[in-house]
């Protein structure tokens, strides 16, 4: 009887379509699983949790965007929660956002950095520890030094797309995104 439940339960797990087996996946944008970690492993990373109904989020984006032209060497991820991949997709486009956005429908990015609230943001090294963490909206002020502190980080010739002075600091160039 057991070998015959056992065998059942292998049949049915074999004739599950594959999208519902991975029903909770973290994936990008267009539905591919993919692991943080392919985007993030071995550079300084910012990772932003967001929603589009955020306010402070939508604030934080185009600072993100900024970030990601300018310093090539550090990783940009957004990772949308509580939203379907439709409703994070169009804003993401609508913003003109082309830094990585993640899903996390399974919630596993959101309970392994412990995200209570939106936004909440993660600044990790190039060896994956965490540098710092804001719950809640960060400041302009605020993302400039940790990313003057990533910068440190990053081999010289990796870190801006172009030739910067730094002696003064870090200054991100915003524009004012079109929605």
């Amino acid at each position: 009887m057991r070998r015959i439940f056992l065998v059942l339960v292998v049949l049915l797990a074999a004739c599950t379509p594959a999208d519902e087996m991975q029903e909770g996946q973290i994936t990008n944008l267009e539905g591919t699983p993919v692991l943080l970690e392919d985007y993030t492993q071995g550079k300084s990373a910012i990772v932003n949790f967001w929603a589009s109904w955020c306010s402070f989020c939508k604030e934080e984006m185009p600072l993100l965007q900024s970030v990601e032209k300018q310093f090539v060497g550090i990783a940009v991820v957004g990772v949308n929660l509580q939203e379907d991949q439709a409703v994070a997709r169009a804003y993401v486009e609508a913003g003109g956002y082309t830094f990585t956005n993640l899903l996390d429908p399974g919630s596993e990015l959101k309970e392994r950095f412990g995200v209570f609230t939106q936004p909440t943001t993660i600044v990790l090294g190039p060896d994956g520890n965490e540098l710092h963490r804001k719950d809640g909206p960060f400041t302009e002020e605020e993302l400039m030094q940790w990313v003057e502190e990533l910068l440190a980080l990053v081999p010289e010739d990796e870190g801006t797309s172009e030739p910067q002075e730094q002696a003064s600091g870090v200054e991100i160039q915003t524009s004012t995104p079109t929605r």
